[in-house]
């Protein structure tokens, strides 16, 4: 029967092809898990920039956001959020500025921190990715808190004065 030995002849090259490509392929052996103090290690090295972009964030945008609020703001008749707003593009835009600075500045006034050590196929575990995550949500998180320090130094009813003297020079314009 030709049409037998035709179709064992095709079976037994695929058969054949796939071995040799078995064998052809390396065996890659597991990536080792890393220990708890590498991975925190990691957390604290991908933390501490985002404590200083943080404060750099609020820092600028609350700043930013009060000048304009209390300069075209008025005069447009902006909204309290939409000089926030504004104030966040202003924020944005230093962030992408700064950023390499913070990075620089950190590992200058940090020299000692500690170092994870992990390999570059052990930075691409999940278990380092959540640590450089929780890293950096920890550490924007104390930078914001401590950029909205200068919600301290801003005089509010110094705003509020001048909507008012605003709306009256309005009426008195009439």
């Amino acid at each position: 029967m030709p049409g037998r030995s035709n179709v064992a002849r095709i079976a037994q090259r695929q058969s054949s092809k796939t071995v040799a490509a078995a064998s052809a392929t390396k065996v890659i052996p597991p990536v080792p898990e890393p220990q708890w103090s590498q991975l925190f290690a990691h957390a604290l090295r991908c933390g501490i920039p985002m404590v200083g972009f943080g404060i750099i964030d609020n820092l600028v945008m609350i700043t930013a956001g009060e000048r304009i609020q209390s300069s075209i703001g008025i005069t447009l008749g902006l909204t309290t959020m939409a000089a926030a707003g504004l104030g966040q593009v202003v924020s944005d835009i230093s962030g992408i500025m700064s950023g390499g600075t913070v990075d620089a500045l950190v590992g200058r006034l940090l020299p000692n921190l500690p170092r994870s050590n992990l390999t570059s196929l052990q930075k691409d575990l999940t278990s380092s990715r959540v640590a450089q995550t929780v890293g950096g949500c920890v550490g924007v998180t104390i930078g914001c808190l401590l950029g909205m320090s200068v919600l301290f130094f801003i005089d509010t009813e110094a705003l509020e004065r001048q909507r008012t003297a605003a709306e009256l020079e309005g009426i008195f314009d009439l």
